[in-house]
């Protein structure tokens, strides 16, 4: 390849990145009332995240398969255990709310 195609190649190049950019940045990705993505509806569609002495909630899609899994009946702080704390639907996201 000669050096004035490389030019004009990194020319072409150059001004298809710079459109992008400019494509990207008039999208506005970033605003919260054009793209919502939500977890959940309801409380009924969090569930805590582990099997055992979980501190966080997930979509009921993605609860993990306890049917094997054996845990012990302590009480471990700073988890769900226990009625500690349970899983709540706030603002579509699912959220492990802790008494207090």
């Amino acid at each position: 390849m000669e050096k004035r195609e490389r030019i004009v190649l990194f020319i072409i190049i150059a001004i298809m990145i710079v459109g992008t950019v400019v494509i990207l940045t008039q999208l506005n990705f970033n605003d919260a009332d054009d793209i919502k993505i939500r977890e959940c509806q309801t409380d009924s569609d969090c569930v805590p995240s582990s099997c055992c002495h979980s501190y966080s909630c997930v979509p009921i899609s993605f609860r993990p398969n306890c049917q094997e899994t054996f845990c012990s009946s302590e009480c471990t702080p700073g988890t769900l255990d226990c009625g500690q704390g349970s899983c709540l639907c706030q603002n579509g996201k699912c959220q492990a709310v802790f008494n207090e």
